[in-house]
């Protein structure tokens, strides 16, 4: 019984440490549509691209928060950015403009999975 919850505990920690795992990168700010994870989303949905390196179907409805000079936005993964290196993401005009304004065009972010 008690490796049982010693392994559960072990195992929930792991899990926890995977979520709080910290990325550092460049937002930007697009016009979505149809993504990647079959859903179509429009400017006013709170939503990211992945980058690339880091997109793959499971991460599809997955929550982040992204971190700039002390303001955060939390969004859910609905798309893929081709173009984009690993570490940053690709923001809805409403969840770029929770943390900036459209016309910075691209700023240094953190994130992390929620």
């Amino acid at each position: 019984m008690f490796f049982k919850q010693t392994s559960l505990f072990l195992l929930s920690a792991a899990i926890a440490l995977v979520n709080a795992q910290t990325f550092t990168g460049q937002a930007t700010w697009y016009f979505p549509g149809l993504g990647s994870c079959g859903l179509t989303n429009g400017n006013n949905d709170l939503i990211m691209a992945l980058n690339a390196p880091q997109y793959n179907p499971s991460v599809c409805g997955r929550r982040a928060r992204i971190f700039y000079q002390g303001k955060s936005v939390d969004v859910t993964v609905v798309d893929r950015c081709a173009d984009c290196p690993f570490g940053n993401v690709d923001l809805s005009p409403a969840a770029f403009n929770q943390i900036s304004n459209q016309d910075a065009g691209r700023i240094p972010v953190t994130w992390q999975y929620i």
